[in-house]
């Protein structure tokens, strides 16, 4: 081979190599240029069994819990997936604090781009292969997705049996939105006399650019009864309140007019204190929070009302969305 031929093969290999973009490159790409004119930050989570106290701000715990979030500033990927997750204050208290002796050990969390503490990808089993698991996943800076599985054996008056809470956000670059998405769902759960075959609680949050979110949400009973007694709906259809991408000044109104076609359910869910919270969403300015619509079991310690401790109780599939998604600067409608 000549030098002139090897030096033409040389600049060709050359300028062959230099066109070959790194993986994740091109995406990296889409995501700096959607940067460039948009902020986002969205979160949804969800909790499968979560106690409460009011004192007087209310302290909420759950077990299992997933969160998904995505935020542009300083563009990342972050999630948290645990058997069992405490008030968030304290939670993250002990966890940002640096309190390493105190980390929890069902607790999974992930980011991208990672740092030292969290790497893409975790899993935890601290009861071994066949226990509750929790799995938090940031494959990239645009898609969270976090899962967690837990059971509460309670004692012979409450319990639960298996629940399970699934949440992701992924940022859609093309369509301009965040789809935020979370189920949470509970198998053979006893409160008081009441026994429940199964909860179901979803909702969807399509968030655009610089609009209002649109939300679509279902919530379920299945099979509920106490003793030989039939309750609520009939045992295979349940009580089912569902939406379908309802926008926000329209979701009180069309979950209400589900909730009085169940009246009779409602009413008979009251004898045992479990109510339905209706769906709400609320806009200050910065971010909108919406939560699902769930079912409810509280006491009032009537000596403490209005003061620190005036009640607390447990909810069964709670899901929630906190979020803004601004365009070329401006904020987006409230």
């Amino acid at each position: 081979m000549n030098i002139k031929r090897a030096l033409a093969l040389t600049a060709a290999v050359a300028s062959t190599v230099m066109v070959v973009h790194p993986a994740g490159a091109a995406d990296d790409d889409v995501f700096d240029n959607y940067k460039v004119g948009h902020s986002w930050s969205a979160r949804t989570e969800g909790r499968g069994y979560g106690p409460f106290m009011r004192i007087p701000y209310e302290a909420a715990a759950g077990q299992p819990y997933s969160r998904a979030e995505l935020a542009s500033n300083p563009g990342r990927c972050f999630t948290i997936s645990s058997l069992f997750y405490g008030d968030q204050y304290g939670e993250e208290f002990l966890n940002e604090g640096g309190q390493y002796s105190f980390r929890n050990p069902g607790e999974a969390r992930a980011e991208n781009p990672t740092q030292v503490r969290n790497p893409e990808k975790v899993e935890v089993a601290p009861f071994g292969p066949n226990g509750p698991r929790a799995v938090s996943e940031c494959l990239s800076k645009t898609e969270a997705k976090s899962y967690a599985t837990y059971g509460w054996n309670g004692d012979a008056t409450n319990h639960v049996g298996f629940t399970t809470t699934k949440s992701t956000s992924v940022l859609d670059t093309a369509k301009e939105a965040v789809d935020a998405e979370t189920l949470v769902t509970l198998e053979d759960v006893l409160i008081g006399g009441l026994r429940i075959e199964r909860v179901e609680s979803w909702l969807k949050v399509v968030h655009a650019a610089g609009k209002e979110p649109v939300v679509s949400y279902r919530l379920a009973l299945f099979g509920v009864s106490s003793g030989d007694q039939s309750v609520a709906g009939a045992q295979d259809k349940g009580v089912i309140l569902a939406g379908n991408n309802v926008a926000g000044a329209d979701l009180y109104k069309q979950f209400q007019d589900q909730a009085n076609a169940h009246g009779d359910d409602m009413a008979q869910l009251w004898t045992y204190r479990i109510r339905v919270l209706s769906p709400k969403m609320s806009y200050d300015n910065v971010e909108y929070t919406i939560q699902a619509p769930v079912f409810e079991a509280d006491e009032h310690n009537t000596p403490r009302k209005e003061t620190q401790g005036d009640s607390f109780g447990f909810r069964l599939g709670e899901a929630r969305y906190v979020g803004a998604h601004n365009a070329n600067g401006s904020h987006q409608a409230g």
